[in-house]
């Protein structure tokens, strides 16, 4: 439910008042709250005394409740709402709150969560920043995994583990990356992927053309990994599969 102006007001002066009841005599205060979807949030308050010299504090509890009632009620539209207000006050009386709609925040969100941004907060084109529609791009169609299992065929007899991954995707006409922590980056004129590895289990993330999506099964199925996946569209399962029975063809729908 979209907030009239004298709610919004009246959220901003219990935002106003927690914070001023917090500041330290003489000090100037400026607290930050940005957040994406379902991403989760990230505040920061930083306090200078009256000679413009930092004071470490802690940003009173409770304000982003408060914060993200006022996001919600601030909702327009085609417009969406602000990802990231900035208010600052001081023992003068002072206080000043601004919204932005447009810059990225310093938040480490994903894509899915920018996704998820624009389905609880729909802007129209004129109102999606470039680097927003660039990231929305980016959202993945198609997750899969493999979970490391016994077998002969394995460096270590345990596998497969990451370069075995990434040996079987180049061989197959992928460019493979280090990237992020070490993780892979594959790449082929028809899609994208990334992994996300802990002890194992290798999980995928990407974005394919759903014309190619038989031939990706094909390159996961063909090494005996305990593999599955699903292909996605609008948020839909389109297309699944996992590692056969013995003695059947790969569940491909």
């Amino acid at each position: 439910m979209a907030l009239t102006s004298q709610q919004q007001e009246e959220l901003l002066d219990e935002i106003e008042r927690a914070l001023r009841g917090g500041l330290p005599e003489g000090a100037r205060g400026v607290f930050t709250w940005s957040s994406v979807g379902d991403g989760g949030s990230q505040a920061g308050f930083a306090v200078v005394d009256g000679g413009g010299k930092p004071i470490a504090h802690r940003h009173p509890e409770g304000l982003a409740d408060l914060c993200w009632q006022l996001k919600k009620g601030m909702n327009r539209p085609e417009v969406g709402t602000w990802f990231t207000v900035r208010c600052e006050v001081d023992e003068s009386g002072s206080f000043r709150a601004d919204f932005d709609y447009d810059e990225e925040p310093s938040l480490r969100a994903i894509p899915e969560h920018y996704a998820k941004e624009m389905e609880w907060f729909p802007r129209d084109a004129a109102h999606t920043p470039d680097w927003l529609s660039a990231v929305l791009e980016r959202v993945p169609n198609v997750y899969m995994g493999i979970v490391a299992e016994p077998g002969d065929q394995y460096e270590d007899e345990i596998g497969p583990h990451l370069g075995e991954v990434a040996t079987a995707f180049r061989r197959a006409g992928w460019e493979v990356r280090r990237g992020h922590l070490g993780e892979l980056d594959l790449s082929v004129e028809w899609g994208t992927l990334e992994t996300l590895s802990s002890y194992g289990h290798i999980r995928f993330a990407g974005k394919i053309d759903p014309d190619r999506w038989t031939v990706l099964v094909d390159l996961m199925s063909q090494h005996g990994w305990n593999s599955g996946g699903e292909l996605y569209e609008g948020g839909t399962v389109t297309a699944e599969f996992h590692r056969p029975d013995e003695g059947d063809a790969p569940s491909a729908r």
